[in-house]
């Protein structure tokens, strides 16, 4: 039976790719940029800052604990709450509107507070995986690129913490956690696929 997918992935991991697969061998639709683009339409706010903003926490939100920026006091509200309310609301949407998949930002979370059914997965892979599939896209050298790696892990978890209050990527969130680099993003898409039932 077609449902709402939900696909949380480590940086590098491939999520976007089997998700987006998935998507396409089930016939349904797949948003993760089209969330940035009516994020930007709703906010105002510029397509770069909520690619930034939208999955990842704020310096202030790791040095605090808070998603507050330092300078809050001069915003009715904080930049980053509202592009998550924005976010949740698009990603409530496009769930109610009919199965699909739908990548990162908290989806499998805000699905779940909001009563909607949807099958949850969680692709990783080791980093040094990762960063031979992002060596092309991100000019670093191979230290420089982990780090790179581990900071967006980083800034990922601690937003997925604060606005959960959960931890990312443990196994009690995901109906399915997969590791890309040891069986390959189409075997993901199949493993996927064949859990759901299509």
């Amino acid at each position: 039976m077609k449902k709402v997918i939900t696909i949380s992935r480590e940086f590098g991991s491939g999520g976007h790719d089997i998700g987006m697969e998935v998507a396409k061998r089930l016939n349904i639709p797949f948003y993760d940029q089209e969330i940035v683009d009516k994020a930007v339409a709703e906010s105002g706010f510029t397509k770069e800052f909520i690619e930034e903003h939208g999955e990842y926490s704020t310096l202030s939100s790791v040095l605090l604990g808070t998603s507050a920026p330092f300078d809050s006091y001069y915003y009715a509200e904080d930049p980053q709450d509202k592009i998550f309310k924005i976010q949740r609301r698009i990603i409530k949407k496009f769930a109610q509107e009919g199965p699909c998949v739908i990548v990162g930002r908290c989806s499998n979370y805000i699905l779940e507070q909001a009563d909607i059914d949807s099958f949850d997965v969680f692709i990783k892979a080791d980093i040094e995986k990762r960063a031979e599939n992002v060596a092309d896209r991100v000019e670093l050298k191979r230290d420089e690129l982990i780090k790179f790696l581990q900071r967006r892990d980083h800034k990922r978890r601690v937003y997925y913490r604060f606005y959960t209050r959960r931890k990312w990527g443990d196994y009690h969130d995901y109906n399915m956690m997969l590791d890309s680099g040891m069986i390959g993003k189409d075997k993901c898409v199949d493993m996927i696929i064949s859990a759901i039932g299509e």
